[in-house]
């Protein structure tokens, strides 16, 4: 690629720098990768070929190509060693298939690299490697066409928010036994942080050192597979106005008619006097005192909810008919029989 260096913005999600748990984080990145050579070699007795620190995306298509949370676990798994299509399956837990799906569409858009071919027990076996250890993006990548790359983030947000919803969704359900979920790895954490720049690379460099000793199977007991998405933005340019804040929740509106969950609050526009409209995708929850007070001031909602929607035992329908104008949603509501079959006629 010609763009400038200045441009390039590294995306550390996809970067995998094992240590020892409860070590000290890495002085250095070349510190890291020597001790990756390092765990590599004694995993197979030998060690990996080094590979590139950082390659720059160079389409869109590689960008939606990477959005796909279970690509993004089969990269990070290549990043750290070669491996064929079975022994990616057996590590992520998923079907040889599926994988297989999976590796040929990063490979076909050079994400993945074909590394060696050899025939074992009249078996032909493949490894691949990840091409790099992290996959950056540049401004001119992003600006070349803005709303493909909008589009592909939405799309990696609905499959991050669809795998939160359903874990949510058996924790909030009586009938799933306690012991399925002891353990589970569920929670939101919303951290503010004032960094420089310069400051916030060190930073990300020492969580992703940290996070390294964790993103393989250890064999040990209680280990359970998880997911930790990294998702940060500048709060001063968050809070501008923005053109297409309303473009945005027509989108999301529209993407109610789809089998699709996702995890994003999204502004509240007004569509009338009367009418408060609220387009939100994620957890949603409104108790008696909550519509009481929509009565109150004279509105009625107009909802559109992908995700997560519940209404506690103390709304009654007459409460549903008096404080609620339209209801759409897809995924998850809770609510008692009565008010669900209210909710039913508000349905569209």
């Amino acid at each position: 690629m010609n763009d400038d260096s200045a441009e390039r913005q590294p995306d550390m999600r996809a970067e995998s720098s094992p240590a020892a748990p409860g070590a000290e984080p890495p002085a250095t990145v070349d510190a890291t990768r020597e001790q990756e050579k390092a765990a590599e070699g004694a995993i197979d007795g030998e060690a990996f070929p080094e590979i590139p620190e950082v390659y720059y995306l160079e389409s869109i298509e590689q960008l939606r190509a990477i959005s796909d949370p279970l690509r993004a676990r089969i990269f990070e798994a290549l990043v750290r060693r070669p491996l064929t299509v079975k022994r990616v399956a057996t590590l992520l837990g998923e079907a040889p298939a599926k994988i297989h799906y999976h590796v040929r569409e990063l490979e076909r858009v050079g994400l993945l690299k074909l590394v060696e071919t050899r025939e074992r027990g009249g078996i032909l076996e493949k490894d691949y490697r990840a091409v790099a250890r992290i996959l950056g993006t540049t401004t001119s990548l992003l600006q070349a066409d803005p709303d493909a790359v909008i589009s592909a983030a939405r799309d990696s947000i609905q499959l991050i928010g669809q795998g939160f919803l359903r874990v949510l969704a058996r924790a909030t359900d009586p009938n799933v036994p306690a012991e399925t979920m002891k353990g589970a790895l569920l929670f939101i954490e919303n951290i503010s942080l004032w960094v420089t720049p310069e400051e916030h690379h060190q930073l990300m460099e020492q969580v992703m050192s940290l996070l390294g000793a964790y993103n393989a199977p250890r064999g040990i007991p209680g280990e359970r597979e998880g997911l930790l998405a990294l998702i940060g933005y500048d709060t001063r340019l968050a809070q501008e106005p923005a053109a297409v804040d309303e473009a945005f929740a027509i989108a999301w509106a529209d993407a109610a008619s789809e089998s699709t969950e996702e995890q994003i609050a999204m502004p509240e526009i007004s569509t009338a006097a009367r009418i408060k409209r609220v387009a939100l995708v994620g957890a949603l929850s409104y108790s008696r005192a909550d519509l009481e007070m929509v009565v109150a001031q004279g509105q009625r909602l107009d909802l559109d909810v992908l995700g997560y929607l519940a209404f506690t035992n103390d709304v009654t329908p007459d409460l549903i008919d008096r404080s609620i104008e339209r209801l759409r949603y897809k995924g998850v509501l809770r609510a008692s029989d009565a008010t669900t079959v209210a909710l039913m006629h508000k349905t569209v």
